[in-house]
C-alpha cells in the first residue's frame, strides 16, 4: 500500500495538485472524522493558489507565508484513502522545491507521520512508476501512464 501522497503537476509544470489524505503513524490511509495537517512549502518557490476541504462540514484553513494548516471534522467518516483537502500551487518556475505535509492529528490519535514530496521539473507523479516491471524511458510510457491513470491496469 502506498505511504506516500504523490503530488500531480499539469503538463506545463506550472501547476501542482495535492491531494491529502488522512494518515496513521505509519502513513497509510485511515477512515477518519477529524483531523489536523500541517502543509509546509516554499513561499519563494510557489504560490498557494486554492484549499478546498472535502467531505467534512466544520473546516478551519489558516495560511501564512510557506505554510497551511488544515483542521476539519464530522460526524460521518471520510473513507480510507478519500481526499479530505486538496490544495493548488503556482510554481515560480522549473527549480525543484519540497513540501512537507504533517500529519498531527487524525481521530483519537496523534500520528505524527511526516511525508516529504519533491515538485521539479522531473518529479510529475508518475503512475508508472508504482511498477517495476514498467521501463520509465520506453517509448510507449505516456500510453502506459495514461491506461493506469485510467484505473484501466
Amino acid at each position: 500500500m502506498e505511504c506516500q501522497s504523490k503530488p500531480t503537476v499539469s503538463a506545463d509544470g506550472r501547476a501542482v495538485t495535492l491531494t491529502l489524505t488522512a494518515k496513521d503513524a505509519e502513513g497509510l490511509d485511515v477512515a477518519s472524522t477529524n483531523g489536523l495537517l500541517t502543509v509546509e512549502y516554499d513561499g519563494a518557490e510557489m504560490m498557494l493558489t486554492d484549499v478546498q476541504v472535502a467531505r467534512a462540514p466544520y473546516h478551519a484553513v489558516a495560511q501564512g507565508e510557506g505554510t497551511v494548516k488544515l483542521a476539519y471534522a464530522g460526524l460521518q467518516a471520510v473513507e480510507a484513502g478519500k481526499a479530505v483537502a486538496t490544495l493548488t500551487f503556482v510554481r515560480n518556475d522549473e527549480t525543484s522545491t519540497a513540501v512537507t505535509v504533517l500529519h498531527q492529528e487524525t481521530n483519537e490519535a496523534k500520528p505524527g507521520y511526516r511525508e516529504q514530496m519533491e515538485v521539479g521539473p522531473h518529479k510529475r507523479h508518475c503512475p508508472s512508476s508504482a511498477f517495476e516491471d514498467l521501463a520509465l524511458d520506453a517509448w510507449y510510457h505516456e500510453a502506459t501512464d495514461f491506461v493506469i491513470a485510467r484505473g484501466a491496469i
